[in-house]
């Protein structure tokens, strides 16, 4: 039994995300590369968090190891819904008219573009970037200082759920370029707080969300850009009500439930 995230690392293969050299990295890669496999073989069951990771699966493994694949949502952190808000976090980084990204930097999260692309958003609106402190943010900041948007684009590093809540809520969107992800926690995590979403029109993202959101090429920053622009124009409205339905810690917490009690019969 296992259970498979992402493919991401091998999806992306840049070696950008990491800070080792090319001849560590290419080791690394090399074996997790040959785990992967003999995990993906030697599983009786293993789980995914979305269809559209296992069907990666199972475009690069065959088709012999569909059945044994079993895609399982992930499910709203309750304590991030009921917990109080604390707008101290608006307040004391005097930020207002803001779009919202919630995640780490590496480099198949694409936020470079995504600041790339506010060079062109009105200046009435800025971008936070809320994420962990680390050499990757160091990046952004450097690329945030180079398009002379320091005070468009503001980093903020580990908050906590009642802060994270306060950003959410008090966002205009939540905006996310990824070019892969397993699944997009942070999109329903917005979506669980009525919060729009503008993000890339990737196949996981269409799955989670379908059309109730804004999506854009995640490839092109003037298209990032322009989406943002006409959602400013627009103000578009979405249903989230159905979409919730599939993702909460019980449904998640049966199904893996139903999995392991069968394997172990």
């Amino acid at each position: 039994m296992s259970t498979v995230h992402d493919l991401t690392p091998l999806l992306f293969k840049t070696g950008k995300a990491s800070t080792k050299t090319s001849i560590i990295y290419k080791t690394k890669y090399t074996a997790y590369k040959l785990l992967l496999k003999n995990q993906i073989r030697r599983s009786e069951k293993i789980i995914t968090p979305t269809n559209t990771v296992k069907k990666q699966i199972v475009s690069i493994f065959g088709k012999e190891v569909s059945d044994k694949i079993i895609p399982i949502y992930e499910g709203i952190d309750e304590a991030l819904i009921t917990v109080k808000p604390d707008t101290e976090i608006i307040k004391k980084n005097n930020i207002h008219n803001y779009f919202l990204y919630v995640g780490n930097f590496y480099p198949h999260k694409n936020v470079e573009r995504l600041i790339e692309a506010f060079k062109s958003i009105p200046e009435t609106h800025t971008l936070v970037l809320a994420g962990p402190n680390d050499f990757f943010a160091e990046r952004m900041r450097e690329l945030i200082k180079g398009f002379n948007l320091q005070k468009r684009v503001k980093m903020l590093h580990n908050t906590d759920k009642s802060e994270l809540k306060a950003l959410y809520i008090n966002a205009q969107a939540l905006v996310h370029a990824s070019l892969s992800e397993g699944f997009g926690l942070p999109l329903i995590e917005a979506v669980s707080l009525d919060i729009p979403v503008i993000a890339s029109n990737i196949e996981v993202y269409r799955e989670l969300l379908n059309t109730n959101y804004v999506s854009f090429d995640p490839t092109d920053s003037k298209d990032i850009a322009g989406k943002i622009i006409s959602f400013i124009e627009d103000k578009p409205k979405f249903d989230y009500n159905t979409i919730l339905k599939k993702f909460s810690f019980k449904n998640m917490a049966e199904k893996h439930y139903q999995v392991y009690s069968e394997l172990l019969s």
